[in-house]
């Protein structure tokens, strides 16, 4: 592309990688070869380098974006994403929680313990958002 962007790296989870449900295969999910973002990449004509993997977490994903900042192989732009669903949350203490407000403010506390944690990782590569 002219704009300087050839290469674009991908750190997620599940999601990002391609896995889609309601096929009508019959399996509880279905990976997907031409996903949207291999559609994209190959109209736009760029190089795609998914690092996704399943289950993914933020601080998991945060270890693995490091290193490959660190052996210089990361591309122009990077795409970051961690769902909720891949999370290590204290499960069994959330379903004990009767309220939505309750449930709905430990999760906050727990997004914000996750940002926190990767802004910091983000200082300590030097990696600018």
């Amino acid at each position: 592309m002219n704009n300087g962007i050839n290469k674009i790296s991908v750190y997620g989870d599940s999601i990002l990688k391609g896995a889609v449900t309601g096929t009508g295969s019959g399996h509880l999910f279905d990976i997907i070869e031409e996903s949207s973002l291999v559609i994209a990449c190959r109209n736009l004509n760029l190089e795609l380098n998914n690092q996704s993997v399943f289950g993914s977490i933020v601080t998991k994903t945060q270890r693995r974006l490091k290193k490959d900042v660190e052996k210089g192989v990361v591309g122009d732009l990077a795409i970051i994403e961690s769902g909720g669903n891949d999370c290590d949350y204290d499960w069994e203490l959330l379903v004990k929680i009767q309220t939505h407000k309750l449930c709905l403010v430990y999760l906050l506390k727990i997004i914000c313990v996750s940002l926190t944690k990767w802004f910091s990782c983000c200082a300590k590569i030097k990696l600018h958002l």
